[in-house]
């Protein structure tokens, strides 16, 4: 699949720096390379040429940091054996999201999509609201208060936003003392 002369028109990306943002190890580098990812060697090999990635020579001559593979092309002798290699650098065209024509249609009935308004983030909630809403809480529960984590995964819940573990310790040994258990007592179930 290597290409040659260079695609000026794609994006190519050497494979070493993909690797780094995708958080790819080389295992994973060449699993894609197995399958089918386009890639191209800088310089082009030589006429004839290609590379086998399921050859454990061309695994072990690959060092994804850099995106170089040093080859051997063959061996020679003559007083002493040598070895005939050449290393290029690798580039790849990055697995791109589906195009137009790979999605689905949208149905007839469907209304036309707009773009998704971004949600807002959700606000911490005011000290009077998480004050009130601890408040419901202890009249819904007076004999069976709620461990620290259940009260506050219940709080963040009717709030909509996290009400603040210190915020809520302190609200909580303020108007609830009676729901703090004292040191050494396990909780009551």
């Amino acid at each position: 699949m290597p290409s040659s002369p260079r695609d000026k028109d794609a994006t190519w990306r050497s494979l070493g720096i993909l690797c780094r943002e995708r958080g790819w190890s080389k295992s994973r580098a060449l699993h894609e390379l197995q399958n089918g990812l386009p890639y191209q060697t800088v310089p082009p090999l030589p006429s004839g040429r290609s590379i086998d990635w399921r050859n454990p020579n061309v695994a072990y001559g690959l060092n994804v940091e850099t995106g170089d593979l040093t080859l051997v092309l063959g061996a020679f002798g003559g007083g002493g054996l040598g070895f005939d290699t050449l290393t290029v650098s690798i580039e790849v065209l990055p697995p791109a999201a589906p195009t137009d024509a790979e999605l689905p249609a949208p149905s007839a009935t469907a209304p036309p999509a707009t773009a998704p308004a971004a949600a807002p983030a959700p606000r911490r909630p005011s000290a009077a609201a998480v004050e009130q809403c601890l408040r419901v809480i202890m009249k819904e529960r007076p004999d069976n208060p709620p461990g620290e984590n259940e009260l506050f995964v219940e709080m963040t819940q009717r709030l909509g936003a996290s009400p603040g573990r210190d915020r809520l310790r302190q609200l909580r040994r303020r108007i609830a003392p009676q729901w703090k258990r004292p040191r050494g007592h396990p909780a009551q179930f």
